[in-house]
């Protein structure tokens, strides 16, 4: 009976998310939800493959996210993006695939996918609603992409300001956050106002 509430509750809050977020929430929900039912199942099998232990996980993770920082610092994004596309495909339910996502997204710019960068920024939005980095990047892009959105620009500006200030530090962002060049750019150019 708690596993019946409990995944009703989870499925009332997927669909108040997709219903907020539109079409493109759906997809980034789905696998969240099937993960908690799985969880509250005690399931002990995913897609039916045996249980791999958390700790196996994160290392996998881990090991994934330096393979794509490496590429990435090397210039290499499409590697990158791959890499983090791989994190995402094996582990949906962690939290720690919230990052893989990000930074996916983000450099999906730098390999002149703008299109796909800003519909994952949206969906991360959507997911992770006061997320300074998602607001801060998704403000970078379309002031730079969408001349007619920037008044949306400003908004998603205001709520990174909200969370995090030190987005307004393109030095900041490109040692800490290591931006690509492209993003950096349109970054400054939104600080600018130009």
């Amino acid at each position: 009976m708690k596993h019946d509430v409990r995944l009703t509750l989870a499925s009332v809050f997927c669909l108040t998310l997709v219903f907020i977020g539109g079409p493109a929430a759906a997809n980034n929900v789905v696998g969240r939800q099937q993960a908690f039912a799985r969880v509250l199942s005690g399931s002990s099998t995913a897609q039916g493959r045996p249980s791999v232990s958390i700790a196996d996980q994160v290392t996998a993770i881990n090991k994934l996210t330096s393979n794509a920082q490496a590429s990435a610092d090397a210039g290499a994004y499409q590697d990158a993006v791959d890499s983090y596309s791989e994190i995402v495909k094996q582990f949906p339910g962690l939290a720690l695939t919230e990052r893989a996502r990000i930074r996916r997204a983000v450099l999906l710019y730098e390999i002149d996918q703008v299109e796909q960068a800003i519909i994952e920024l949206d969906d991360e939005e959507v997911a992770l609603r006061g997320n300074a980095e998602v607001h801060a990047a998704l403000a970078a892009l379309l002031y730079a992409e969408r001349p007619l959105e920037r008044q949306r620009a400003e908004l998603q500006w205001e709520l990174a300001s909200e969370f995090d200030t030190r987005y307004s530090d393109v030095k900041w962002v490109a040692t800490e956050k290591k931006w690509g060049p492209k993003l950096l750019n349109a970054l400054q150019h939104f600080l600018a106002l130009d």
